[in-house]
């Protein structure tokens, strides 16, 4: 039983890594709040393929864990199971969060507040060499 913990929890960890690198997020603001946002990756665990995705919307939000094995032929639903309720867990919800705040000031920003220009002469003499 302790060894099948020990899995889950490796397993689980590598799922929460993997979401933490924040690829293929989408997300949607509205009025400055977060409405929807999504984050996602796949993985091979051993001769497993692992896709774990986090959710958020409606002010809920989770990990979902999916886990083939077998060229995706084998849907392994009870090890998905137990590794989505440790990465639901274990997932810290506010750094997800946060990201897309982060990202979304980001992606407003202008060229002049993007590379901190001092003043008007600074962006020309980068801009315009």
């Amino acid at each position: 039983m302790r060894r099948r913990q020990d899995f889950i929890k490796e397993l689980g960890e590598l799922c929460l890594d993997a979401l933490y690198q924040l690829e293929d997020c989408d997300y949607e603001f509205e009025d400055g709040y977060l409405e929807t946002a999504s984050c996602g990756s796949h993985l091979t665990f051993r001769s497993a393929e692992v896709n774990v995705n986090y959710w958020y919307g409606s002010g809920k939000e989770s990990v979902e864990v999916e886990i083939y094995k077998d060229d995706g032929s084998i849907f392994l639903d009870n090890l998905a199971d137990a590794v989505q309720k440790y990465c639901n867990e274990n997932i810290d919800f506010q750094l997800m969060r946060d990201y897309f705040y982060e990202q979304a000031e980001e992606d407003n920003e202008d060229e002049w507040q993007r590379n901190g220009f001092r003043d008007a002469q600074d962006y020309y003499s980068w801009r315009y060499g």
